[in-house]
This record gives structure tokens, C-alpha cells and sequence, in this order.
């Protein structure tokens, strides 16, 4: 069994959230650890662990305008 380790960013996670919705957000963050690269992400993984759902959408749509 291996360790999962992802390096989340920006540009990725909005790749994620246009191709696949929340549902692809909420995947794109299921890993063993986590390396966030930046503020936007790490509010989106934030609210996500606050199950504050309606929070991210708004916040990744403003960014996907």
C-alpha cells in the first residue's frame, strides 16, 4: 500500500472544478498528505474542512469568470 502526496495549486484545482464540479474538488484534495502552493488554495481547503460548500462554489466561480 502506498503514500499518496499531492501538490494542489491554483491553476489545478480550477482545472478540477470546471471539468468536474465540486465533486471534482472534493477528489482532487483525497490524498495521504497534502502540499498547498498558495492562499487561494488553502481558503478552498479551509472551508472545505468546515463543510462550508456554498462558500467554495461562489469563491471558484468569481475565479472561473
Amino acid at each position: 500500500m502506498g503514500f499518496n502526496k499531492r501538490w494542489v495549486n491554483k491553476e489545478s484545482l480550477l482545472v478540477y472544478y470546471k471539468r468536474d464540479g465540486l465533486k471534482g474538488v472534493k477528489q482532487y484534495f483525497r490524498a495521504d498528505a497534502l502540499f498547498v502552493k498558495d492562499d487561494f488554495t488553502s481558503d478552498v481547503l479551509t472551508l472545505l474542512n468546515e463543510g462550508k460548500e456554498d462558500e467554495i462554489i461562489t469563491k471558484l466561480d468569481n475565479e472561473t469568470l
